[in-house]
């Protein structure tokens, strides 16, 4: 990885030789010029896949355990909750649905985006007390850029959509994902993405088709209802 003299982070692809700006602290899946999911590798690809596979079983041997604490612990869902969804909200870019909540609320589209993932900061806090059941938010306890970004969202009424279940869920599902940093290859993250699927249904209860729907009726009702500056399905989504 080289850095410019601004010490942001470049990523350069094996495969095609192009070079772009990291903007997430996740690595890409594919380069960006020839789409290619093997931008890290060039010919010990076959090598390097097989130790990724290894890597994976030892994820998967991961996510049982996990799931057998849960089980016992109910408490434990904090933990992955608060992973899973911060997960799910540093890898979306809150994208622009509409400019006027945000240059209402005085951001312009470059403070926009550098203040967001602060602002995402504090709304996993939120989704944590709604899955403790405190009945309150931080909202009254965030400083004046975190508010005006939450009306800009209109994240009070966005908030009120999300039950315990969606809430569980998707933390899991995103967990299961933030254990994926130390793969390289998408082969082996499908297989963390189908043991989490696995484990979801067979040890937690909740059927994958039912869960689709749940999470997808949730997401269209808040785009339905929400005149805010972001498009919440491409926030609110599976891995």
């Amino acid at each position: 990885m080289q850095k410019d003299r601004f010490s942001i982070p470049m990523l350069k692809c094996k495969r095609c030789g192009h070079e772009w700006y990291i903007r997430k602290p996740q690595s890409p899946r594919l380069c960006p010029n020839c789409k290619s999911p093997y931008w890290k590798t060039g010919s010990e690809y076959k090598q390097d896949l097989g130790l990724d596979i290894q890597k994976a079983a030892n994820i998967e041997k991961t996510l049982i355990i996990l799931v057998e604490d849960l089980l016992r612990d109910p408490n434990r869902w904090s933990e992955v909750v608060e992973t899973g969804w911060k997960r799910m909200f540093q890898t979306s870019d809150f994208p622009i649905k509409s400019l006027k909540p945000i240059l209402d609320e005085g951001f312009s589209i470059y403070s926009w985006f550098i203040n967001i993932p602060k602002v995402s900061l504090g709304l996993v806090d939120d989704i944590l007390q709604i899955l403790q059941k405190s009945g309150s938010t931080t909202s009254g306890m965030v400083d004046e850029v975190q508010k005006k970004a939450r009306d800009a969202l209109e994240w009070e009424s966005v908030s009120k959509e999300f039950n315990v279940e969606v809430i569980k869920i998707l933390g899991f599902l995103w967990f299961a994902d933030s254990l994926t940093d130390e793969l390289r290859y998408p082969e082996a993250e499908a297989i963390i993405q189908k043991k989490a699927w696995w484990l979801l249904e067979r040890k937690i209860g909740r059927e994958e088709q039912e869960t689709i729907t749940l999470i997808e009726q949730t997401v269209q009702r808040i785009d339905e209802n929400n005149k805010g500056a972001t498009c919440w399905a491409e926030v609110i989504r599976f891995p």
